[in-house]
């Protein structure tokens, strides 16, 4: 299992861990560093589960994982905050 930090709206993979907490950890840092740069935005990141059968599978499969789920969380008018997971 793994756990990706992306951009909630289009998907893009930022980083990658091992364990949830340690995403959770680096989203508030990300939001952290983009509120000192002056471009925060509430909720522009997602944290996404990448099932257990997705770890040998070849990227555009993991891809399309991520782009539904950031898709759901955009529609659901719910943030990061509230995880994709």
């Amino acid at each position: 299992m793994k756990y990706l930090l992306a951009d909630a709206k289009n998907g893009k993979v930022y980083d990658e861990f091992a364990t949830l907490l340690w995403a959770k950890r680096w989203l508030a840092e990300y939001e952290e560093v983009d509120r000192e740069d002056g471009v925060y935005e509430p909720n522009s990141y997602a944290i996404i589960r990448v099932p257990e059968d997705f770890e040998n599978s070849n990227a555009v499969a993991v891809q399309k994982v991520i782009a539904e789920q950031c898709k759901r969380i955009d529609n659901a008018g719910k943030g990061a905050q509230q995880d994709a997971v």
